[in-house]
Parts: C-alpha cells; sequence; structure tokens
C-alpha cells in the first residue's frame, strides 16, 4: 500500500511537473516580479545570504550535499 502511494505521489509530481513546463521568460518575468514583491515588502534578503554562501567553499558544498542527500531522496 505504501509503495502504491508513493509511486502514485510521483507520478503526479512529474505529471504536473511535466505540464507546467513552458517558455523560460516567463518564468524569468515572474521570478523578477517576485523579487519586486520582495523588494517592495522589504524582505528581499536572498541575495544578501547567497553572496554570503557563494563566498565559502565549505558553505557551498554543505548547501549542494544538503540539497542532493534531502532534496532528492525526498522526491523518490
Amino acid at each position: 500500500m505504501q509503495f502504491a502511494l508513493v509511486f502514485a505521489a510521483a507520478l503526479l509530481y512529474f505529471a504536473v511537473r511535466g505540464a507546467t513546463a513552458g517558455d523560460a521568460s516567463e518564468a524569468v518575468a515572474r521570478g523578477y516580479a517576485v523579487l519586486r514583491l520582495e523588494s517592495s515588502l522589504g524582505i528581499a534578503g536572498e541575495q544578501t545570504l547567497q553572496n554570503l554562501v557563494l563566498g565559502s567553499h565549505m558553505l557551498t558544498t554543505l548547501s549542494n550535499w544538503v540539497y542532493i542527500w534531502l532534496h532528492w531522496p525526498v522526491i523518490a
């Protein structure tokens, strides 16, 4: 039963992902809209955090490992 549920969830994930694939320029435009909204609300702190992480080889490597070992198993 659990396998069927996980399998169905994975199918749903990839179906939604495939159905929403579109023009990259639309995604970029929406991303900029989100950035403008965050800036107007005074909550745009991502660039500062990214600069902090990218300035450190150790933090960049740690972030990559967290992404690989925590993100993908959840999808799988």
